[in-house]
Order: structure tokens, then sequence, then C-alpha cells
């Protein structure tokens, strides 16, 4: 961010080329940055420092409901042990979103790449949840990375066969009430993605109603 009234000196791209020496010291070989697709001076700023859109996303929001939750769900819903990481990381790989990402997961509105080791950690942190078939008590069919806020539940991806996202929607539901938050926030790579649970009446958030634009650059060269 710059100031207003220092707009228009270069200093941004100043501060992103120093962001970029700092990164190559600690041997970072890519840089990456989600910005609002309506940042105009952002994407300007990123596009003559040499970065490219690499994904796009959507983040949509909505209020949790007093009452019962109103979708149809009975997969049953667990927490997965973190021995099943590197399995939970194949399940995520297959999924339109992590394919629409190229494999990068948005934790902390960051886009970072999926490893089964990160997904170990959040497994361990319980910020991860999956429906199971329920003729096949070992077989997941949708999954949920999410994260509690002070005001609200963000769902890093939200994914998988419609009753499972329905069954772990209604869970996210139930973690929001007990946190006492009023908003649940999912990222998706297609808001049509999300029609299981009713997300066509939700509406976009506020920091990015028209989507985010993943772009990166490559610190090789």
């Amino acid at each position: 961010r710059v100031h207003p009234d220092a707009q228009g000196r270069g200093i941004a791209g100043r501060l992103v080329k120093e962001g970029e020496q700092l990164a190559r010291h600690y041997g970072a070989a890519v840089v990456r940055t989600a910005i609002p697709s309506h940042d105009y001076a952002a994407l300007g700023v990123a596009e003559r420092a040499g970065f490219r859109p690499a994904a796009r996303a959507a983040v949509l929001e909505t209020d949790v409901a007093p009452g019962p939750v109103h979708v149809p769900y009975d997969a049953p819903v667990e927490t997965p042990r973190p021995e099943a990481a590197a399995s939970l990381t194949q399940l995520l790989e297959r999924t339109p979103t992590l394919t629409a990402w190229e494999r990068l997961v948005p934790l902390g509105w960051r886009f970072r790449r999926l490893i089964p080791g990160l997904v170990r950690g959040l497994v361990k942190d319980r910020r991860v949840a999956v429906a199971l078939r329920p003729e096949r008590s070992e077989a997941p069919q949708a999954m949920a990375l999410f994260a509690g806020h002070d005001e609200a539940v963000v769902a890093a991806v939200l994914d998988g066969a419609a009753p499972g996202m329905q069954a772990l929607f209604g869970e996210l539901t139930e973690y929001a009430r007990d946190r006492g938050v009023s908003r649940i926030v999912v990222f998706t790579h297609d808001a049509a993605a999300l029609q299981a649970i009713g997300a066509r009446e939700w509406r976009p958030h506020p920091w990015c109603p028209d989507g985010l634009i993943i772009a990166e650059k490559s610190l090789a060269s």
C-alpha cells in the first residue's frame, strides 16, 4: 500500500523490487501475490514488475442464519488423522478447484503450493474436514480446508461430490455458531461450483467483489 498523497512517484515499484530481493535472499524461486480484479493500479504495478496472471479466484460470503441448516446432508463428516496427509493431498489435487489453481491453496489470502507437509500441518491444527461416503466409511467424497476468525469462518477449499459438500457446509455452519461468528466466506475457482450449497444467493466479498487475480513471477533469473 502507498499513501494516496505519495502515489505516482514509483514508490510501489521500488517496494516490489525490494520485496523480490529479500525473497531471493531467503532462497525463494517464485514470488506470488493475490490482487483484487478491480484494483487496476495494483495490477499495473505487478505487470510492470514482470508478474503474470497464473489463476483466478472468486470469494463469496453468506450470513450464518439462525435455526436449522437448510441443506440436505447425511454424509458422515470427520477430522482426518495426520498420517492421512498424503492421500488427502492426492484427493485435493484431483478436485476441479486445485486443478484450476494449479495446486495452489489460499491460506491467509496467500496462495501457497499444495504439499503433504502443508496438509499435515492443517490436519494437526484441526483445519481439515472430510465427508465420507455412507456406503464406504473410509472413502472421502468431499473435503474442506478452513479456519475460524473473529467475524467469519473462512473455507479456503470446499470441493467434492455435492452430497459431501452439503454435509461439510452444514459442519462449517455449526462450527461458526459454536464460535459465535456471523459469516462464512468461501474461496472457489468458479462460483457455479458452489451451487450445491446454495451459493447462488451469496454475495461477493467486499474486498474483492470481482474476484482475485493470482499473479506470479519467477526469480530464477
